[in-house]
């Protein structure tokens, strides 16, 4: 009579671990004191993996007789699994099961009852065989040390899934259904708990924990719009350009500065956005959209690894929820699964489904225990998704409206308000923050500590500390955490920090050439995974058309015009198509975002490439010269930075040398910087250059995105900026030694201004308008009373920039200066006087004022700039009120720009209120008075008219 099911699969683990693992092992190991450790820790892996096989075979309720015959079935395969099968991470179990399968298969007496018992049995042992080996093969190489502890960590790891699928069993009842519920439960916790530790098909030859890599992303509900819904349905029929690519990938989220905030201790001024779980939680019905690798995927396999093993309580139809993902990249849409199809393809197993109690599927889906996930509702042609995706998901939705569903897409190709009237509730998943990435980068450190088999108390202590030093290596390289905000991104930070020695490099065109040949090639030839073509044709022909889409200003490339590129660089056609599919299904570099349509991972890797393909030589024959000419083009600004990372010195110093001859424009000082400090060793060591760089910059105008001077050093810049101050030549903006001077006010040489003011009438209103707003700024008051003197300074023309902006004389540029200074540790004295009522007087002959200074006016007068000036002398008091006054009625009786008027009653009250305060007026007291004329000691003259 054969032995009951536990024991019989007891003694074949017993039989199977001795085969593969003890017996190899007693040849190596002579002492019996050093062996008998050894061998006991065998057993008590084989007593812990015989768990998931009996738990199997019992609830499949077979008799001991079958098990038996199953079990001889499988009697001869430790004789054709070796060691260093089941320890080759290469290998996958399907791989290894269809081999042993063809050489052991399912005997006759038990294929016509059991068949799918039989495989499936034989996967479990596989399994399980593929999670020992490889602790074992290390053991191996280690000589057996008795301080290595990961194969008792397996033991456990083993025990701990069983322990957890054993307590489910326990509250339920032992009926089929709920048998089955805990042999799919069971096969979800062991088969996706591992993930690879690289990023999608970049690949090492590591798998990591899942539970051990996963960080909680958060989410922010979508306001629907009439805008959003234009915007977003252009962007699915068209192909994005540049400066929505920069929008998508470069924009700082409102949201992760407010978690800065709350990381902080600071109150944030907005509830704190839900994390995904919190938002699955709490609503049946959610759809989260967010950008390649923004990691949509992976809290999906996060959330079936949790639920299945139920470590994270998740209660549907007062039970534990069973979760059931499926992709859409994997289904046939013209043949979408229902019924026992949808266990087929959520465990990707025929023989699983059939095992499947009649109907169980669809009773479960009634009560509404379903959690149904579908990842990548836009990863399919659009024709078949609206043919058939959509009306089989709205079937679904109309059948089992008591289940919760969560779907994911990606922006482009999902138009907001598409699940809106079936009550979905639609999410944009966030990028990382910095205390994200931070926790990311330590998870994956440790990931990989434990998959490389170190003790669990040196990989987390040793794996924080990696982490730690991977994000302060690249918290002050804006562009890298900017790549870092996406997890896909960080993955790749991280997988080329781990094979490039753990050191971040400091040229970020190195850190592209990294991830960029990694993506493409280099990840895959270490998995050993080998294709028709070498790196080298890759490469050219991604290089090609990065740059033909940033010639073009594209940031996206249908399948057509990749192809077209592939085949004119590699000079066959059939050879490119074969190229797009390889890149399609194999590379993380150009990824098809959409059915057809085709862009790279990243912008940074495709401004990379093209960099290079200008370097390197290109069909288009764009070269350094059109990019100097064409540096105030957007498309160029980044290309010109990782170009000078990439070519030879004499190449950059002429580049860099062709910048500086250039002409004002509003990028030149960002762009010359950028090139200057992604240059080599040897250029930055020539102080000729270096002088000559910041010249130009000095009196280039200032960037609007970056503080350029302040890349230099404080005493390097102050003597230049000083000098250069009042230099530039055009009038787009203000210079960036003017910018540098206001943002470093203790650096500003008041006697070298007072110097240049001397020649104010040769000089352009914009040069006059820097040293007028810098030194009523920052002048003492002594100096600003002579430079009360100047009458006709003040009435002088102001600056016209390029934006229109129009400034009416010198003395709105005063006013903006005086009203920033620091009143509160200052009394009105004669200087700011004298400078006051000649500004006051200028304005009340003003035909018009321009926007800022109207602005400034209001807000000067409320106090919300400064503490309002109050003169001590009463006589100084009454001028200035009746001042006040005079400039509230001309307010009110000239004609002004449409833009301006917005403010003018405020800038009225603002007046009056401060001559109330001046006349001892209290503020509840209703004023009624004339308006009052001013004589004034000398006589004004009008600002020049426009």
């Amino acid at each position: 009579m054969p032995s009951s099911v536990d024991d019989q699969v007891l003694d074949f683990y017993a039989t199977l671990f001795d085969l593969i693992f003890s017996e190899p092992f007693r040849g190596r190991i002579s002492e019996q004191r050093r062996l008998k450790p050894v061998i006991r820790q065998v057993e008590a892996a084989a007593d812990a993996a015989s768990s998931s096989l009996t738990r199997f075979f019992l609830n499949q309720k077979l008799s001991e007789a079958t098990v038996e015959e199953i079990l001889r079935g499988f009697a001869a395969i430790g004789e054709l699994l070796e060691l260093e099968n089941i320890a080759n991470p290469n290998v996958t179990t399907e791989e290894i099961v269809e081999n042993v399968l063809s050489r052991l298969p399912c005997p006759q007496t038990v294929q016509q009852t059991h068949g799918p018992v039989y495989r499936l049995a034989l996967y479990t042992v596989v399994q399980v065989l593929m999670l020992v080996g490889p602790v074992m093969a290390e053991w191996q190489k280690l000589n057996f040390s008795s301080t290595f502890e990961l194969p008792g960590r397996v033991v456990n790891k083993l025990n701990e899934i069983s322990n957890q699928i054993d307590a489910q069993g326990k509250s339920g009842q032992a009926g089929a259904d709920e048998s089955y519920e805990l042999q799919y439960r069971d096969y979800l916790l062991q088969r996706f708990h591992r993930v690879e530790a690289g990023t999608v098909r970049m690949t090492t030859n590591l798998d990591v924990d899942l539970r051990e890599l996963f960080v909680m992303p958060r989410v922010v509900v979508r306001k629907l719009s009439q805008d959003a819904d234009e915007t977003e349905a252009d962007a699915s029929v068209s192909l994005m350009s540049l400066a929505a690519a920069r929008r998508l990938y470069g924009e700082r989220n409102n949201h992760n500065e407010m978690l800065q905030q709350i990381i902080k201790g600071e109150e944030p001024e907005e509830k704190l956005p839900p994390t995904a779980l919190e938002q699955v939680k709490c609503s049946d019905r959610n759809v989260i959209v967010g950008l390649p690798g923004a990691g949509k995927s992976t809290f999906f396999e996060w959330l079936q690894v949790k639920l299945a093993s139920v470590e994270e309580k998740f209660i549907l139809g007062d039970q534990q929820a069973i979760p059931l993902l499926l992709r859409v990249r994997q289904l046939d849409l013209q043949n979408l699964p229902k019924g026992a199809a949808l266990i087929e393809k959520a465990t990707a197993s025929k023989d699983r489904a059939d095992l499947m109690p009649d109907g169980w599927i669809e009773r479960q889906m009634q009560a509404g225990r379903i959690l149904f996930m579908l990842d990548g509702l836009d990863e399919t042609e659009p024709e078949l998704w609206d043919k058939y995706l959509i009306p089989w998901l709205f079937d679904l939705l109309k059948r089992y409206p008591k289940c919760h569903y969560l779907i994911s897409s990606r922006p482009v190709g999902y138009p907001p308000g598409l699940l809106h009237q079936q009550k979905f509730i639609e999410c944009n998943l966030l990028d990382f923050n910095e205390s994200q990435i931070q926790e990311y980068t330590r998870h994956w450190c440790t990931a990989i500590r434990l998959a490389r088999n170190e003790s669990e108390t040196e990989a987390r202590r040793e794996g924080e500390g990696d982490g730690n030093r991977i994000v302060e290596n690249f918290k002050d390289h804006p562009y890298i955490s900017n790549l870092a905000r996406n997890p896909l991104m960080l993955s790749a930070i991280c997988l080329v920090n781990y094979f490039e020695g753990g050191s971040l490099p400091e040229d970020r065109a190195l850190l592209y050439r990294l991830c960029v040949e990694g993506l493409l090639h280099n990840w895959d030839q270490r998995r050993g995974i080998l294709s028709e073509f070498g790196f080298d044709e890759k490469l050219r022909t991604c290089r090609e058309v990065a740059l033909a889409m940033q010639a073009e200003d594209r940031a996206e490339y249908d399948a057509v015009q990749v192809q077209e590129i592939f085949a004119t660089v590699l000079g066959d056609s059939e050879r490119a198509a074969r190229l797009l599919e390889h890149i399609r299904y194999r590379t993380g570099l150009l990824l098809e975002r959409r059915p057809g349509i085709f862009g790279f991972a990243h912008l940074t890797f495709q401004e990379y490439l093209a960099a290079r393909a200008v370097h390197e030589g290109n069909r288009l024959g764009v070269d350094k010269k059109q990019l100097v000419q064409e540096h105030d083009d957007g498309r160029w600004k980044e290309v010109i930075a990782l170009y000078s990372g990439l070519a030879t010195t004499p190449a950059v110093r002429d580049l860099i040398e062709q910048l500086i001859t250039q002409p004002d424009t509003e990028s030149l000082s960002e762009v010359l910087t950028e090139a200057y400090f992604s240059a080599g060793l040897e250029l930055a060591q020539d102080q000729d250059l270096r002088r000559r760089v910041l010249e130009r910059v000095a009196i280039a105008p200032g960037s609007k995105v970056t503080e350029s001077l302040n890349r230099f050093p404080l005493e390097e810049v102050t003597p230049i900026a000083n000098t250069l101050v009042s230099c530039i030549r055009s009038n787009i903006h203000l210079s960036e030694a003017y910018r540098f001077l206001v943002l470093n006010p203790t650096r500003v040489n008041i006697n070298l201004l007072l110097e240049k003011l001397q020649k104010w009438e040769s000089m352009t209103p914009v040069q006059v308008s820097e040293i007028i707003y810098l030194l009523h700024t920052f002048a003492p008051d002594e100096i600003l009373a002579d430079i009360a003197k100047k009458t006709n300074l003040y009435t002088s023309i102001g600056p016209t920039f390029r934006d229109t902006q129009i400034y009416y004389s010198q003395a709105e540029i005063a006013f903006m200066g005086l009203s920033s200074r620091d009143f509160a540790k200052r009394q009105i004295v004669e200087g700011f006087e004298a400078v006051f009522h000649i500004v006051m007087s200028v304005f009340c002959n003003s035909e018009s004022f321009s926007n800022p200074v109207l602005r400034s006016v209001e807000r000067f007068f409320q106090g919300e700039l400064t503490e309002v000036p109050t003169p001590k002398n009463l006589e100084t008091k009454q001028e200035f009120a009746l001042l006040a006054r005079k400039l509230a009625a001309h307010l009110k009786s000239i004609k002004l720009d449409e833009q301006p008027i917005k403010f003018r009653e405020g800038a009225i009250k603002a007046l009056n209120n401060w001559a109330n305060l001046l006349e001892g007026v209290k503020p509840e007291e209703k004023i009624s008075r004339k308006s009052a004329s001013v004589k004034t000691q000398t006589n004004r003259t009008k600002p020049k008219k426009r």
